[in-house]
């Protein structure tokens, strides 16, 4: 036990990784409370779970749009100081939507709109931040610190919805957006004590749209990083989805109203922290892909008994376990992509890992529409019982997924974007 817990704590021997961690935690607390925010904002202006599904949807949308593009200027732009300016711009979003809601003449259409700019400022941000960690960290040590990084994020994924729960019940919704402001704006200053030895030298004579087409060809010949992507895109698009419903399961289901909302999600939050610290703790080379397909599949299965739970503890404890198994799937997804990137593709292809993020809020807009056709609890259900199926399914088409976290990156192809056969 005392040697896994120092193997996790080993990223922060590196100089500058305090400094990410304690980014992840206050953009996090951010980013949990502006979901409780909008969420129940939207409740009250539309009263509609289509409503709710369309403005996820609207994020969602400029994440995919925006995901490719986004990666390429992670390559080709200094890492801090895009991610600063980007963090930024969260931070004037959420300031924004606090002095629309504070002034009571905000609409529907102002949150859709300021979705879709919090969309696209995150399709830069992700990829940013995922090529920053390998910048800080190298590849020996890469596996404990995305777990790390994901601990942080939950740690704050248990507090930040509980916070902005309370905060929108005594202080409104308003006051909620303005400690998001905040959150993102001491978070962005964060970033500028970090101090990279070596970061890749942007290729200026080549063109953004170059680069993009240079790392999609390279995707193209990867078959494992094809079905890893594919993978990521249904299980979004299906089952990490189910998120934006919570508001109506704590209202309509539950009856626990705002105040519940906020535990909802921090019950996932707390399954998420013990997920991502467990999955640092034991993954190793041998068992990240058996350990992938397992927590995908225990993610569906706790998802489809949370669907059918009309008990407040008993709902709490499935989203736990639901938070657990979807964020030590997504730790384990980042790690073993990372391991098969060769270097001058890290970028773009995190960028298009991210681009697949977008089809959870996409998969908002489904899962809206299906919960406006049949109700909530079949719309979380059959996402469940997709992201199990997809689990089975990846077990049957990659075999070989177990030697994903073993894999080197390949040396690139002299004269084309393709790398190795």
């Amino acid at each position: 036990m005392r040697a896994a817990r120092a193997r996790l704590l080993v990223p922060f021997r590196y100089p500058g990784f305090g400094f990410y961690w304690g980014n992840t935690l206050l953009t996090s607390t951010g980013l949990w409370m502006e979901m409780v925010a909008q969420g129940w904002l939207i409740v009250e202006l539309t009263d509609s779970p289509f409503m709710l599904g369309l403005v996820a949807g609207s994020q969602g949308l400029a994440t995919v749009v925006v995901g490719a593009v986004g990666g390429v200027v992670a390559d080709l732009v200094e890492r801090r100081r895009l991610l600063m300016l980007v963090q930024g711009c969260r931070a004037l979003i959420a300031l924004v939507m606090a002095v629309l809601v504070g002034t009571e003449v905000v609409q529907i259409w102002h949150v859709a709109l300021l979705a879709l700019a919090s969309g696209a400022a995150n399709a830069v941000q992700a990829p940013t931040r995922h090529t920053l960690v390998y910048d800080l960290i190298g590849r020996e040590h890469l596996a404990q610190a995305v777990a790390m990084n994901m601990t942080a994020s939950n740690v704050m994924r248990i507090m930040g919805p509980a916070a902005g729960g309370l905060l929108v019940g005594y202080f409104g919704i308003a006051g909620c957006y303005g400690v998001v402001a905040a959150c993102w704006l001491l978070g962005s200053a964060t970033i500028g004590f970090i101090r990279v030895k070596a970061l890749p030298t942007p290729k200026a004579d080549r063109s953004v749209w170059h680069n993009l087409v240079e790392g999609l060809r390279y995707v193209r010949t990867q078959r494992l990083i094809l079905l890893l992507l594919g993978t990521e895109v249904v299980a979004d698009t299906f089952a990490f989805s189910h998120r934006f419903l919570v508001p109506f399961f704590a209202r309509d289901i539950l009856g626990v109203g705002a105040i519940g909302l906020g535990l909802l999600l921090s019950a996932s939050g707390l399954g998420a922290l013990l997920g991502a610290a467990t999955i640092g703790a034991v993954s190793t080379e041998r068992n990240r892909g058996q350990l992938l397909v397992a927590c995908l599949f225990g993610f569906g299965v706790f998802l489809l008994l949370f669907s059918f739970s009309r008990w407040f503890p008993l709902s709490f404890l499935l989203l736990m376990g639901a938070g657990g198994m979807g964020t030590a799937f997504d730790s384990l997804m980042a790690t073993i992509l990372q391991m098969l990137i060769p270097d001058e593709f890290r970028g773009r292809v995190m960028g298009l890992y991210v681009l697949t993020w977008g089809m959870s809020p996409v998969g908002g807009f489904q899962s809206g529409t299906v919960a406006g056709l049949f109700g909530v609890p079949l719309a979380v259900g059959f996402g469940g019982l997709v992201a199990a199926c997809v689990a089975v399914l990846l077990a049957r088409l990659a075999p070989d997924l177990i030697e994903a976290g073993r894999a080197s990156p390949p040396a690139a192809t002299p004269g084309r974007g393709a790398i190795g056969p």
